[in-house]
């Protein structure tokens, strides 16, 4: 496998059970495109390579209807603790070292060069450690799933950030810290260490604001956060550009559609805004 030159890589957190939703959000699609998959577009087009999906709940579910690649999973079977685990796991597997061993699945010895039930190689599948060709990875833009109205252009602006010297920068809406989050290799244990519960990097935020850059990006999209299917569908209502199939049922393996506009950087009303600051969650 090739290893990137890429100093920034992308993170989606998509582990959750979605119990508000009645389906784990990473099943969800909108305009025919599964979140997860739009989540990994927005990254990309934002310049982050490599990109990493944490899944938890139903993963294999996830997988099979989304197509990911198995070198772009990350499994967090302690995705039940919350946030905080799937954080973890995520920046884990960015931060091992080229060729370490993997730590043995729960319950389990190492296992390597075995292959499990579905022909995967049980080292890599199940540990939560990366696969082999991330190295040179300086910094990872963090995303969550479930906020398809964040554009493009608010990744690449974290990059800039972090181009220009910031150890960790917070896309800021109306002047609140909120999503997406770049959070440099120096401080990944740091955070890894004050996270817990469905508390992930927003502890070490808040406790090291003199080594935060805010960065706004009122103009770039919104962080509107999907909790229930009304969420879902008072976004497709209230944004036309994100109307089409929409569905609340796994996706099927080709499903992706063409970008929209939230994902290309322009800016989308959050649904029922009104011109008040939208509902979402705080920082991941």
């Amino acid at each position: 496998m090739t290893v990137t030159t890429s100093t920034v890589g992308g993170l989606v957190l998509a582990a959750g059970a979605g119990r508000r939703f009645g389906v784990p959000k990473a099943l969800v699609t909108l305009s025919g495109e599964p979140l997860v998959q739009r989540c990994v577009r927005m990254l990309t087009d934002g310049g982050c390579a490599p990109v990493l999906v944490v899944l938890g709940a139903r993963a294999s579910d996830v997988i099979r209807s989304t197509g990911l690649p198995e070198e772009q999973v990350v499994l967090a079977p302690d995705w039940a603790v919350g946030m905080s685990a799937s954080l973890r796991r995520g920046l884990t597997a960015f931060a091992a070292d080229e060729g370490s061993p993997a730590t043995p699945a729960k319950g389990g010895r190492n296992s390597r060069g075995r292959k499990d039930s579905r022909g995967r190689n049980s080292e890599s599948w199940n540990s939560g450690q990366r696969p082999a060709g991330h190295a040179g990875v300086e910094a990872v833009v963090v995303a969550l799933a479930d906020q398809p109205l964040i554009g493009a252009e608010a990744v690449c602006r974290l990059l800039a950030a972090h181009a220009a010297g910031a150890v960790a920068a917070v896309a800021s809406y109306g002047g609140q810290p909120r999503n997406p989050v770049l959070l440099h290799r120096t401080v990944w244990a740091e955070v890894s260490a004050l996270a817990h519960g469905d508390v992930g990097a927003r502890a070490w935020l808040r406790t090291n604001p003199d080594r935060v850059v805010m960065v706004p990006c009122d103009d770039t999209g919104s962080p509107y956060d999907i909790d229930t299917p009304d969420d879902l569908a008072a976004l497709v209502t209230s944004s036309p550009s994100t109307s089409g199939p929409t569905e609340t049922r796994p996706a099927t393996s080709g499903s992706a559609t063409a970008g929209s506009a939230a994902s290309a950087g322009r800016p989308l009303a959050p649904p029922g805004s009104g011109g008040r600051p939208p509902r979402v969650d705080p920082p991941a």
